[in-house]
C-alpha cells in the first residue's frame, strides 16, 4: 500500500504538495479527492471566462482548496480545529507569503463574496445552517460553486441550494459533481433546522444538540454504553473529556465524581459550544472547580497539568474515509496527558480491535463494560516512565 499522505495535487493555478492529519501513515489516503480536484478545474475556468473578487472557501478538509488559490488570498470558513491546522501546515510548505485568513465563527464573515468554493457537507443539517449564512454573504452577481463525491452528497443537496438561486449542474467527472448557483437576494431567507433537545432521563439531563453534531437529536449508543460503565471509574480529581461532542460523557462522569475538574476536548469548534451550554446547565461545578473546555485536534494545544482519568469515544472515520490514523493519534496524545497510574478508557465498536491498540501503546489494557455490539475499555499509564511520542507503523 502507498503512503499517499503528502502528494501533490495538480490545478489550474499550480502544483501544491498536501498532506493530511494527523501527519503519518495514512495508507493511499490522500489530502485531497476528486471534489476538490473538479471544485478547482471548475473556478479555473470560471475565472477564464472574468469571474474576480474576494473568494470564501467553505468546509475545505484540509487546506486543498485554499492553499490551492492562495495567490488571491481568500477566507477560510470551517468548524474543524483539524482543517485550521492542515491548512496552516500546508500553507508553510509552500514557502510563499500568500496568506489565508482562517475564520470558525460564522460571526466574523463580513460579505459580500464574489466567488464561493463550497465542500457540501454530508449532512443535511449543515448543509442548511451553512446555506442560510452563505446567503447574507453572496450579492446577485456572486459565483456559488459546490460540490462534493457523489457517495456523500445529501440526497436533497440541489433542492437545499436552489433555496439560493438559480442551480446549473456541471457534468460529473472523478466521482464527483459541482453545482454552480447563481444567487437571487429575493428568495425568501433560508433558515437552519432548529437544534433538537434530547432528554436522557436515566441521568437527569437535558442536552442540547448543535449544527454539526455527530448525532444532535439522540445520546448515540456508543456514548450510552460508556456512560452506563462509568459508574464504576476510581475516584479521581481531574478527568478529560476527549471528543467530546455535546459532551454527556464527561457531565455523566463528574455526576460519580462531583469533586472532579472535568475537561472537555474536541475539534470541532460546534461541539465545544455545544458541550459549554450543556455543562452550563446540567452540572454547573462549585466555583475555583469550574469546567474547562479546548478546541483543538486532540490534544495537541494542551499544555496543562495530567490527567487522572481521560474519558474517549473515539471516531473510526475521517472525512468519509475509514482510518485508524485518528484514534492512533488520540491514544497516543491522551497517554502523555495522562498522570502516571492515570486510566484512559474507550468505547468503541467491538470490530475495531482497540484492545490491541491500548495494549501496544500502553502495554497493558482491560475489559471494563461489555454489549454486544460494544465493548468499554480501560488501559493505565504504567508508574514507570514511558517513551513519549511512539511511533507507529499504521
Amino acid at each position: 500500500m502507498t503512503n499517499a499522505s503528502n502528494v501533490n495535487l495538480t490545478t489550474p493555478f499550480g502544483s501544491v504538495g498536501l498532506h493530511r492529519r494527523p501527519i503519518g501513515s495514512h495508507g493511499d489516503l490522500r489530502a485531497f479527492d476528486g471534489a476538490d480536484q473538479l471544485l478547482l478545474e471548475t473556478l479555473g475556468r470560471v475565472q477564464a471566462a472574468g469571474a474576480t473578487g474576494r473568494v470564501l472557501v467553505v468546509g475545505d478538509n484540509f487546506g486543498a482548496l485554499a492553499v490551492s488559490v492562495r495567490h488571491v488570498s481568500p477566507t477560510s470558513w470551517s468548524d474543524s480545529a483539524v482543517t485550521h491546522l492542515a491548512t496552516k501546515s500546508n500553507l508553510a510548505a509552500q514557502n510563499d507569503a500568500t496568506v489565508v485568513r482562517l475564520v470558525v465563527d460564522d460571526r466574523e464573515l463580513v460579505g459580500p463574496f464574489d466567488i464561493v468554493m463550497w465542500r457540501i457537507p454530508r449532512a443535511v443539517r449543515v448543509l442548511r445552517y451553512q446555506a442560510a449564512v452563505l446567503q447574507r454573504l453572496m450579492s446577485n452577481d456572486s459565483v456559488v460553486l459546490a460540490g462534493g463525491m457523489d457517495k456523500h452528497l445529501p440526497p436533497d443537496a440541489r433542492t437545499i441550494l436552489e433555496g439560493l438561486g438559480l442551480v446549473h449542474t456541471h457534468p460529473g467527472a472523478r466521482k464527483a459533481h459541482v453545482f454552480q448557483v447563481r444567487p437571487d437576494l429575493t428568495l425568501p431567507a433560508l433558515q437552519p433546522l432548529s437544534l433538537p433537545v434530547v432528554e436522557v432521563p436515566d441521568y437527569a439531563l437535558t442536552l442540547h444538540g448543535g449544527h454539526q453534531s455527530f448525532s444532535p437529536d439522540r445520546v448515540d449508543l456508543g456514548a450510552r454504553v460508556m456512560a452506563s460503565a462509568l459508574a464504576t471509574m476510581p475516584p479521581t480529581e481531574r478527568i478529560a473529556d476527549l471528543c467530546c461532542g455535546g459532551g454527556i460523557l464527561g457531565i455523566v462522569a463528574q455526576q460519580h465524581q462531583p469533586t472532579a475538574v472535568v475537561h472537555y476536548f474536541d475539534e470541532s469548534f460546534s461541539a465545544i459550544e455545544t458541550a459549554r451550554a450543556n455543562v452550563a446547565a446540567n452540572a454547573p461545578a462549585p466555583v475555583g472547580r469550574e469546567s474547562q473546555f479546548h478546541w483543538t485536534d486532540g490534544m495537541d494545544a494542551y499544555d496543562g497539568d495530567a490527567f487522572d482519568a481521560i474519558v474517549c469515544n473515539p471516531p473510526f472515520h475521517q472525512d468519509g474515509a475509514v482510518t485508524d490514523a485518528v484514534s492512533w493519534h488520540l491514544f497516543n496524545e491522551a497517554r502523555n496527558h495522562l498522570a502516571p497510574g492515570g486510566q484512559l478508557w474507550v468505547v468503541g465498536n467491538r470490530h475495531l480491535g482497540y484492545h490491541l491498540k491500548l495494549r501496544r501503546l500502553f502495554g497493558n489494557c482491560v475489559q471494563v463494560a461489555s454489549h454486544p455490539k460494544f465493548v468499554v475499555l480501560a488501559a493505565e499509564r504504567a508508574l514507570r516512565p514511558v517513551r513519549a511520542n511512539v511511533r507507529l507503523n499504521i
